[in-house]
């Protein structure tokens, strides 16, 4: 199973999760032209991934600075701030070949309407079950 969450307005890019196989959980950044994908270990970090989307739902009002999540081995990383209005912006950082001389990273950002994030934190916790 897997959930896409695909930014808001002009630009095609989406954050992919899933799917899940034992204690590894492949993410992927899409766009129209690229991707760039790991398998991340999850090791115990299920609960605190599942835990991070909800609390951006439950906190749809808003909230001051950053909201970050890093998986165990730092190759998955997630930065969620509220435009004060009805925009959640999430910034996904994924590192392959983490520590190795071919080590590649990718930084983007996928734009999310505040009224989709209860239906992203359920949709994230049926990837990670």
């Amino acid at each position: 199973m897997t959930i896409t969450i695909t930014t808001i307005g002009g630009e095609a890019l989406s954050l992919v999760i899933g799917p899940r196989t034992d204690d590894y959980l492949s993410v992927t950044m899409r766009s129209d032209e690229n991707q760039f994908g790991i398998t991340t270990y999850l090791y115990t970090d299920a609960p605190r991934l599942a835990h991070f989307f909800e609390d951006l739902a439950k906190d749809w009002k808003g909230w001051s600075g950053t909201r970050s999540w890093k998986s165990i081995e730092g190759d998955f990383i997630l930065a969620a701030t509220h435009d004060g209005t009805k925009h959640v912006k999430i910034t996904v950082s994924l590192v392959r070949d983490q520590g190795e001389e071919t080590q590649s990273t990718y930084v983007g950002n996928v734009l999310v309407e505040l009224g989709a994030l209860t239906k992203v934190a359920g949709e994230v916790n049926k990837v990670l079950a």
